[in-house]
């Protein structure tokens, strides 16, 4: 296990890419402890506990389309190039490699997924979760997430 600015990185460790978004449609949202545990990242203080084994169980059955966010991508590559995240190979490749072993899809942000952040109340300043909420409430898809703020607001979380 290597640790890196309070993200450990678990070697061979392949679930899918978390903050997921949907549920026949899932979405993995890729933000601290969601894409983390997506790409086989794990959050410092957060463990893989039984609520993860539900969402791990819900991710593995393959009549579920899992898809992870442009926006988790772009958050794992800024997280890279400040350092404040290492992966074993350069994100152009990990993500990718992640997202076929893991059979997810990725999710692009259209114009409506941006158009949708002008109706979410100022609950939680992350762009990129907001983002994904937003993705989330549009097309209609739970978010796989351990981050407890996504509750606060009208989508479905799974963890």
């Amino acid at each position: 296990m290597h640790s890196s600015g309070g993200l450990q990185i678990i070697p061979n460790f392949h679930p899918p890419l978390a903050n997921t978004l949907g549920l026949r449609n899932l979405s993995v949202e890729a933000g601290r402890g969601s894409a983390w545990v997506a790409l086989g990242l794990q959050g410092g203080e957060k463990s893989l506990s039984e609520p993860y084994c539900t969402a791990s169980s819900i991710i593995a059955d393959p009549s579920n389309v899992l898809f992870l966010s442009a926006a988790s991508a772009w958050e794992i590559v800024i997280k890279v190039r400040l350092r404040k995240l290492n992966l074993p190979e350069p994100p152009e490749i990990y993500i990718p490699s992640r997202l076929t072993i893991n059979r997810f899809e990725g999710l692009p942000i259209q114009m409506v997924h941006a158009l949708q952040v002008t109706n979410l109340p100022d609950l939680h300043r992350d762009p990129f979760d907001r983002i994904i909420i937003a993705q989330s409430q549009v097309e209609k898809m739970p978010i796989v997430t351990v981050d407890s703020q996504m509750t606060q607001y009208s989508v479905d979380v799974i963890w």
